[in-house]
């Protein structure tokens, strides 16, 4: 009997061996590119290219997260799935994360997209007859990941929803507003708004400066500046750098967005002297403003509102590679490469936690009990870790993008007011000692809007 191994059987083998870096290689890049590329949304297109006005006027939107039916054992093998409730309105309507949605207006829908038609030749304010799907327990019942409905029965139900609008300029909210443009962060150049407090006899509250989440840009904070600007403050919202239509191309999740949240201080210190500032960040704005509130390196936050934040970057990441099936060795030590090749920084340098503890000023902390994206864990772990007086508030049924009610945006407007008076009374004492750092007006601002 011969000891020599067949020649296919080798060529198999060596083929699989060439695969296995070419399959690695190609994994890592894809989601490299996920997380450095995310989609990136702009004042005139949606995340995906699509535009967002029709005649002038803003597009309507149902007001939920969708994403197409990909498997199911017991439901519809096709239809819209709801994989979060994001406004009001379809919460009224009784939408639920889960529900599969599989007609519109007597139309069928095998997938989102038949759905975004649809809303699309509709305006703000028009009832939408939906046909929906709901299974007998929730959406987080299933072990088919996203996309995948649950595997419990479900039960026929109809709705009507009355379609919405979301604001996509201070204009769309009635507030006049100034383009900005200054350095961020790699000498990139970022861009927002400006809009001024009310005038009031004894002046501005303060400024607050807002920031977004990672595939968003400044419009995801409007529908905050309305009760922020009717109490008394001034507003700076703007993109950070590689989002939005600010310069640059990826997003570094802190490295150097926590730059751009320092020359936004030091703008907004310039636009209204002597007043407090106060950072409000949701997702990735809420980390940075927790980095930039550890080392402001000149300009001082006086208080930090987080809704949302992660903790590690790497952290994260290791959670959605293993929601991938992904090994972590050898993927995380090459995956941490390739991102410092492609993005110039390192994930594992992304880390509240470690940073907390130097921050010193009031916190208030806000996460959704069902945030499926950025666990409420996440907050928990940051409340344990930071150095100053903080509230954590826990918003029980939320998920990470939903529009926060009444109650949790009067919760902010208190707290703000609370603190930065206090911050106030301090930075007028300051300035009267002549000891509070003042910064001469600089950047570019442009005419109202």
């Amino acid at each position: 009997m011969s000891g020599k191994v067949p020649l296919p059987v080798v060529i198999a083998c060596a083929l699989v061996i060439l695969l296995i870096p070419v399959l690695l290689g190609g994994a890592l890049y894809r989601f490299s590119e996920f997380l450095l590329r995310p989609p990136r949304p702009t004042l005139s297109r949606g995340p995906f290219g699509e535009p967002l006005r029709r005649d002038g006027r803003p597009l309507a939107v149902l007001g939920v997260a969708l994403d197409d039916v990909r498997s199911s054992s017991s439901g519809p093998k096709a239809g819209a799935l709801v994989t979060e409730v994001l406004l009001g309105s379809a919460r009224q309507a009784g939408l639920r994360a889960g529900d599969i949605i599989v007609a519109a207006d007597g139309e069928s829908i095998a997938r989102a997209s038949d759905l975004h038609r649809v809303v699309e030749g509709r305006r703000p304010g028009d009832l939408l007859e939906l046909a929906i799907r709901r299974p007998e327990s929730p959406l987080g019942g299933s072990s088919g990941g996203a996309g995948a409905p649950s595997t419990a029965p479900y039960e026929a139900r109809d709705l009507q929803a009355r379609l919405s609008s979301i604001p996509l300029d201070p204009a769309d909210l009635g507030l006049v507003s100034r383009d900005v443009e200054f350095p961020g962060g790699g000498g990139l150049k970022a861009r927002g708004w400006f809009i001024q407090a009310p005038a009031r006899p004894e002046g501005p509250e303060g400024t607050v400066v807002m920031m977004h989440g990672n595939a968003s840009n400044r419009r995801a904070e409007l529908p905050l500046a309305g009760p922020l600007h009717a109490a008394g403050f001034a507003l700076l919202l703007f993109d950070f750098t590689g989002r939005g239509d600010s310069e640059g191309n990826i997003c570094t999740y802190g490295w150097r967005e926590r730059e751009d949240a320092r020359q936004a201080l030091r703008l907004a210190a310039s636009l209204v002297p002597d007043r407090p500032i106060a950072f409000h960040g949701r997702s990735l704005g809420g980390t940075v403003a927790l980095l930039a509130a550890a080392d402001p390196r000149g300009a001082r936050v006086d208080v930090v509102v987080a809704d949302s934040p992660f903790d590690s970057l790497a952290d994260e990441i290791s959670s959605q590679r293993a929601e991938m099936h992904l090994p972590a060795w050898p993927f995380e030590p090459l995956f941490w490469e390739v991102v410092r090749w492609r993005g110039g920084f390192d994930p594992r340098d992304i880390d509240v936690c470690r940073e907390a503890p130097r921050v010193s000023v009031p916190v208030l902390l806000l996460h959704g009990t069902l945030d499926n994206v950025v666990p409420p864990e996440h907050s928990e772990r940051i409340a344990k870790a930071l150095g100053g007086p903080h509230e954590t508030e826990m918003l029980a049924g939320a998920g990470h993008n939903d529009e926060r009610p009444s109650e949790v945006v009067d919760h902010i407007v208190s707290f703000l007011l609370r603190e930065m008076r206090r911050a106030g009374a301090n930075c007028h004492s300051a300035v009267t000692r002549g000891s509070r750092q003042s910064f001469p007006p600089w950047g570019s601002i442009g005419g109202a809007s």
